[in-house]
């Protein structure tokens, strides 16, 4: 079975230097994990760390993947 996990929540900052937010997420499949960074609104900013601070880092419920037809290609997507 599919796990998500959330790992962690970076800050970066774009050329122009406005901060941006990723969610790292440990996702576990059948022989193999991977390391997902996805990027994160500021009011999904606020939840998920108040799921970090509780201590939990299911988060399978809110990760879904979705094709986005710009870049064709299917990314995660948190969608709490």
């Amino acid at each position: 079975m599919n796990s998500y996990r959330l790992v962690r929540i970076l800050e970066r900052k774009n050329k122009e230097g406005k901060p941006y937010h990723l969610a790292v997420v440990l996702f576990n499949y059948a022989n193999d994990c991977d390391l997902l960074r996805i990027l994160i609104t500021d009011e999904q900013l606020d939840k998920l760390n108040d799921l970090l601070k509780q201590n939990k880092v299911d988060i399978n419920q809110y990760v879904s993947i979705e094709y986005n037809s710009y870049q064709k290609a299917y990314q995660p997507k948190i969608n709490i």
